[in-house]
């Protein structure tokens, strides 16, 4: 059998105390592997829904002006040419008058729906839509309970009016970028009317049977003019394309952003225990020394044992990015993207992933490596097998220090993210090259109220702030982690505090019903108990002056610091005016002989008045009720039941449910955050890693102590509890700095977005204690399996060990 060199026989000898360490470069493998997986099948299925939103055409044509009854005749009479069709698609609403029960319109796609040879879509069940019909994805009929011959209401974007047609069929809209939302389609003519256009800007052309795409457009442009705007299917399709792989690449960008991040923790973890390992193996590299090995020599073959770590867990990385990827495509669905298609493994993705799990293993492992080689020979044999402590030196504490320094002189940079990222990143480092300058007498300071029961709890405590580099390595990668997930959570809820700020004075009704609103349902709402204030909305002009209708309680709530008086004093025979309108409180407004005292002047801009409903329908007696304000007077959910279904009657009247439509915006805030901690989850899960192997080397270079406890009288549970605290005080500390640093960038990040809105920074108390509790709960776990070992060695063999 052939002899092994000697760096595989190290690192085979050693394969325990390196599994950890590999497992921590499989995470990172995995993730980087699954990002290029999931990004290139990506592409792969835009490829394929983007050719197949224009099949059956050879060329399209398009017009900025719309085109001429002339022009499509000149088009359909060009030789080559078998069919014409427009073609016009963008977002719109969707709701079925049979389906209340939603609380807000699906919100999705509205597209013309083209017949052969044209058609992208295959039916389900119906027929294609004619004038006044449409049809809708199977995929949200079976979801929401559509029915053929159902009523459905659908507008094409948000301030376009809602119309009715009749669903007359379901079709298949996977393949095509329709797949991804809810999707009506229509006849081009009622789809045209829909986005309001008077006629098409796009038309697509089918070639006649031997007619290639290149004469087609040759045709086309002799007959309307060399500089016609015409482009094969395979130019239109690759013009879209471009747009298409330029979110992609975004996202990837994203994607591969928590990839370093992964990529930096493992580093982190790496270097710890190549640190610790080495400092095991001091008496073993001090007899090679002596034998006549090297430092370069000792050197080379750390680094190649390292490699060969990395190499076998990029490997394994490799197979688990698989596995990884369709969590990563779930998170990303989650947020709302579309990631269709089948897993794409290119040449690339392989090369790049393993290349970087084996660089960052030695990489990591390099300065470790040259650190053991200077220990002189004679000196490491008459050592123990422990880690010798160095002082930190004063160039790393000037570095933290100016690091800092540059960190909080960053805040006098303008206010935008890139300057949040500045601080973020150069606050980090900071922390991470004065960490064991502080951390220790940190740990110190949380572990205080644990010492004080003495025994085995006081031990724990010394041993977690013994080796001050040590515990500073582990802490750091939990300060990575921590410090990003809190800065997330902080700024998302500071966020969503904005918006119920804004809602409450923009949206101060409950619900609000627009559409020409009949008087009959005007008295039916009025009329029940689960509804406060029901508010017909009029607006007209009389002599001159824009009359509104307002209410005391809305108005109060929607204009908080007036300029002068009280909006909520309105009442009959006073007016409340707009700041652009002019006047003070106490002033007299005539309009059609009737005298209106002014009770309070907002600061809103604009230039009208607002009156009760009783003195507007004085003053507008013909002026139709153009909207509903309603507040409920107990419970939302009753009251909006009770506005749905009296709505329900009138398909054209569309409901604007404001506690939904909060949802609704703050919905993908908390989508972001979950997919944040999501994709930090890998991060975190090889910050614990770290501490687990930090305690497990620990265990073995803490062999004979345990075993004088044990010999002492301490009992099993008690060097069990001892690591426990340990993991759980290494846990707290980096819980602590990384809400510290994240409560900072938060800080930070909301000032920035103060410019875009009013934003306020609002901690969210529970999921701080949620993180903090999550945390040091891993951490115990993390300690369970080197207790064990710890536990389980005999007494007489932990005596007898160097």
């Amino acid at each position: 059998m052939p002899k092994l060199p000697p760096s595989f026989r190290l690192a085979w000898a050693h394969a325990l105390r390196q599994s950890l360490t590999a497992l921590a470069v499989i995470i990172g493998v995995a993730f980087i592997a699954a990002t290029f997986i999931v990004t290139d099948g990506a592409r792969d299925a835009m490829n394929t829904q983007t050719s197949g939103q224009y099949r059956g055409s050879a060329a399209a044509v398009f017009d900025e002006e719309g085109f001429t009854g002339a022009a499509l005749d000149r088009i359909r009479a060009t030789p080559g040419v078998a069919a014409v069709a427009g073609a016009v698609f963008g977002p719109g609403a969707i709701r079925s008058t049979a389906s209340q029960s939603a609380r807000l319109p699906e919100i999705g796609w509205l597209s013309a729906v083209q017949s052969a040879p044209f058609q992208p879509f295959d039916v389900v069940s119906g027929r294609l839509p004619g004038a006044g019909e449409a049809v809708i994805d199977a995929a949200t009929a079976e979801s929401n309970g559509y029915v053929l011959g159902s009523a459905l209401a659908a507008s094409a974007g948000d301030n376009r009016p809602t119309s009715t047609y009749t669903l007359v069929g379901t079709i298949d809209t996977e393949g095509t970028r329709f797949a991804d939302r809810p999707m009506v389609g229509l006849s081009p003519d009622d789809a045209l009317a829909a986005f309001g256009q008077d006629s098409f800007d796009r038309l697509l052309v089918a070639a006649s049977p031997g007619t290639s795409p290149d004469t087609l457009v040759a045709a086309l442009k002799t007959s309307l003019g060399a500089d016609a705007d015409i482009l094969t299917h395979d130019e239109i399709v690759d013009l879209e394309l471009r747009d298409a792989y330029r979110n992609l690449d975004i996202i990837r960008a994203g994607l591969f952003l928590f990839a370093l991040i992964a990529v930096l923790t493992a580093g982190f973890v790496i270097a710890n225990t190549f640190t610790i390992v080495l400092a095991q193996r001091g008496r073993q590299l001090a007899l090679l020394r002596l034998v006549g090995s090297s430092r370069a020599q000792i050197f080379r073959g750390v680094l190649l044992e390292a490699g060969l770590v990395g190499g076998g867990a990029s490997l394994l990385g490799l197979a688990a990015g698989i596995g990884v990827a369709a969590g990563l495509r779930a998170v990303l669905t989650g947020l709302g993207t579309s990631f269709g298609g089948a897993f794409v493994i290119e040449p690339r993705t392989l090369v790049v992933a393993f290349v970087t799990g084996v660089l960052v293993t030695t990489g990591s492992a390099a300065l470790p490596a040259w650190r053991g080689t200077r220990v002189p020979p004679i000196a490491a044999l008459a050592e123990t097998a422990t880690e010798v402590a160095r002082p930190i030196g004063r160039a790393r504490i000037a570095s933290g220090v100016l690091l800092l320094a540059a960190a909080v002189a960053s805040l006098a940079l303008p206010a935008s993210i890139p300057q949040v990222a500045l601080i973020g990143i150069l606050g980090f480092f900071g922390l991470v090259a004065l960490g064991p300058a502080y951390i220790p007498a940190l740990a110190r300071v949380v572990g205080w109220p644990v010492a004080r029961l003495g025994g085995w709890a006081r031990l724990a405590v010394v041993y977690s702030a013994r080796n001050r580099r040590r515990v500073a390595a582990t802490t750091t990668t939990l300060v990575l982690c921590v410090s990003l997930v809190s800065a997330v959570m902080i700024g998302a809820k500071s966020i969503e505090a904005g918006i119920d700020a804004e809602m409450a004075t923009s949206f101060p009704a409950d619900f609000t019903v627009n559409g020409a609103v009949p008087a009959e349902l005007v008295s039916e709402l009025a009329a029940r108990p689960e509804l406060g204030t029901v508010l017909a909305q009029r607006s007209g002009e009389v002599d001159g002056t824009v009359v509104q209708t307002g209410d005391p309680a809305i108005l109060d709530q929607a204009n908080p610091r007036p300029k002068e008086g009280f909006p909520g004093d309105l009442r009959d025979g006073t007016v409340v005016v707009t700041g652009d309108f002019g006047g003070h409180v106490g002033d007299t407004l005539r309009l059609r002989g009737h005298d209106f005292t002014v009770v309070a002047v907002l600061t809103e801009p604009g230039d009208f008045a607002v009156f009760t409903e009783a003195d507007a329908r004085l003053l507008l007696p013909d002026a139709p009720v153009t909207a509903l304000m309603i507040t409920a007077s107990g419970s939302l959910e009753e009251a909006s039941a009770v506005v749905r279904d009296a709505i329900a009657a009138h398909p054209a009247l569309s409901l604007m449910d404001v506690d939904a439509y909060r949802d609704a915006r703050t919905a993908g805030l908390d989508r972001l955050l979950a997919a944040v901690i999501a994709l930090l989850a890998l991060a975190a899960l090889i910050a614990l890693v770290g501490i687990a192997n930090t305690l497990s080397l620990s265990v073995v270079e803490r062999a004979r102590e345990h075993g004088v406890l044990r010999a002492l009288g301490v009992g099993r549970r008690g060097v069990r509890g001892m690591l426990a605290v340990e993991a759980m005080l290494v846990a707290v500390v980096g819980a602590v700095l990384g809400l510290g640093l994240g409560l900072w960038v938060a800080w930070a990040a909301v000032e920035a977005l103060k410019a875009d809105g009013p934003v306020t920074l609002t901690v969210p108390a529970g999921q701080v204690a949620g993180v903090l509790g999550t945390v040091v709960l891993a951490a115990l776990a993390a300690s369970v399996l080197p207790a064990r070992r710890a536990v389980r060695a005999p007494i007489v063999d932990a005596l007898s060990r160097e």
